[in-house]
C-alpha cells in the first residue's frame, strides 16, 4: 500500500496469472471501498485499488474478497503511528503574534493539508484570553493574549494547541516609525561605508521587510514582552520571560481543568552572612559516630573493652598484632 503524503493510498495486489479476469473488493468493515479486475501485467494478475484519505479508518483494517471470500487483510496500524508522529511536528500560526488593540489575530495550520492528511478533515475552534485569563473577543488594552486552538478528530480525539500573543498600540510594520531599528554597515556586504551612511535612511522605503526583523510575526517576541511584562523587578534566582511565560500556561491550564494548586515559583537565591555560612559548614563536618548503624556497632564494641580492661579480675584475650 502506498500513501500520497499520508494520504489517499493506493493498494497495489499481485497474483499468479490465472486470476486475470477475476475482481477482487477492499472492505472496512462492512462498507466496500472499491473493486477491481486483475490485469495481466509480466506474467502477473495486477490490481490497483484508490482508497481516498476520508474512507480510512484508522482502527480497521482493509479486508481483502475474492469471490465473496476473504483472502487477507491489510492493517492501518503502521501509517497510524505514522500519521500522529508527524502531527506533533506541525505548527500553529497566528496571524501576528505581536498587534495593534482591537481585532484578535486569526489562527491557522502552516500546513493545513498535511493536517488533513495525518488526522482527517475537522475545523479548527479559536478562543482568546486576556492576562486575566477572561476569556475576550477583542483587544481592549496592552500586555498579554492567548489563543486557545482546539478541534475533535474524525475518530473523536481532542487536540489543542496555545499560542502567546502580546498587544502593544504602536506600528512595528515596515514603514512604521514607532519602532527605532539601526542596520549596522557590515564589511562582509561590501558595500562601502560611505554608501551605506548616504543611504541607510531610505532602508525602510527599499527594504520591503527583508532587511527589518517583524516581531509582529514572531512567535518568541510575543513569549518575552508577555513573560517580561509579568517579572517582578524585586525578584532574585531564577528567573526569565520563558519562565514566566510558562507558569502563566500552567496556571491557566489549571484554572481551565478546575485545579487549585498553584505552580511552583522560581527559586529565590538568598545571600547570607559569611560568618554564618562557615559556622554551618563547621557543624555539618563534625563526627557524629552515632548516627550511622555501623558507628553505633563500634561504639558498642569499644565500651566492652573499656568495660573488660577495667574489671582486671576477668580474663580476656588479646589477639597478637591487633
Amino acid at each position: 500500500m502506498k500513501f500520497w503524503n499520508l494520504g489517499d493510498a493506493e493498494l497495489q495486489l499481485f497474483a499468479h496469472a490465472n486470476l486475470t479476469g477475476q475482481s477482487i473488493a477492499a472492505f472496512f468493515g462492512r462498507q466496500q471501498l472499491g473493486e477491481k479486475a486483475f490485469e495481466l501485467e509480466s506474467d502477473l494478475a495486477v490490481a490497483r485499488l484508490t482508497i481516498p484519505r476520508e474512507q480510512q479508518h484508522e482502527n480497521d483494517a482493509v479486508v481483502l474478497r475474492l469471490n465473496g471470500e476473504t483472502v487477507d487483510t491489510v492493517a492501518l496500524r503502521a501509517i497510524t503511528e505514522k500519521r500522529i508522529k508527524a502531527f506533533l511536528e506541525e505548527e500553529l500560526l497566528a496571524e501576528q503574534y505581536v498587534f495593534p488593540p482591537g481585532k484578535l489575530p486569526g489562527v491557522q495550520w502552516k500546513r493545513p493539508a498535511m493536517v488533513d492528511n495525518e488526522l482527517g478533515k475537522f475545523a479548527l475552534r479559536v478562543s482568546y484570553y486576556d492576562k486575566n485569563m477572561n476569556r475576550v473577543e477583542r483587544a481592549t488594552a496592552a500586555g498579554r493574549y492567548a489563543a486557545v486552538a482546539e478541534g475533535v478528530t474524525p475518530d473523536g480525539f481532542t487536540i489543542k494547541r496555545y499560542l502567546t500573543l502580546y498587544c502593544a498600540p504602536i506600528a512595528l510594520d515596515d514603514y512604521g516609525g514607532d519602532v527605532s531599528i539601526q542596520i549596522n554597515a557590515l564589511p562582509a556586504l561590501g558595500i562601502s561605508p560611505a554608501l551605506w551612511q548616504k543611504y541607510q535612511n531610505n532602508f525602510r522605503a527599499y527594504s520591503f521587510g527583508n532587511l527589518l526583523f517583524y516581531l509582529q510575526t514572531s512567535p518568541d517576541a510575543a513569549i518575552f514582552l508577555a513573560g517580561l511584562a509579568e517579572m517582578d523587578t524585586t525578584q532574585h534566582g531564577l528567573d526569565s520571560p520563558r519562565l514566566r511565560d510558562r507558569q502563566w500556561w500552567i496556571r491557566f491550564k489549571r484554572k481551565q481543568e478546575g485545579l487549585n494548586a498553584q505552580p511552583i515559583s522560581s527559586i529565590r537565591l538568598s545571600v547570607t552572612p559569611a560568618r554564618w555560612r562557615v559556622n554551618s559548614l563547621r557543624r555539618a563536618m563534625r563526627p557524629r559516630l552515632t548516627q550511622h548503624p555501623i558507628s553505633k556497632r563500634f561504639a558498642r564494641f569499644a565500651g566492652i573493652g573499656r568495660e573488660m580492661l577495667a574489671n582486671r579480675s576477668r580474663p580476656y584475650w588479646r589477639i597478637k598484632g591487633a
